[in-house]
């Protein structure tokens, strides 16, 4: 019975630490993410450029 409670026990463990360790790879996977999105999102272009396109219309008048 004593063997048997340490083989469990031993097996309690390690499901433990295989949970922990498979949480920690998700959680440090979702900042890492995040820290590539942040990155992406904040980093402009080498050559950064805008370009403006604008309409203007006249007004037709009656006779034109």
């Amino acid at each position: 019975m004593k063997q048997l409670s340490l083989e469990l026990e031993k097996q309690i463990e390690t499901i433990r630490q295989g949970r922990f360790e498979q949480r920690s790879q998700q959680i440090s996977r979702v900042f890492d993410e995040y820290r590539q999105w942040v990155e992406d999102t904040l980093t402009t272009e080498p050559q950064a450029w805008i370009q403006v396109l604008a309409c203007v219309c006249h007004p037709l008048t009656p006779g034109d």
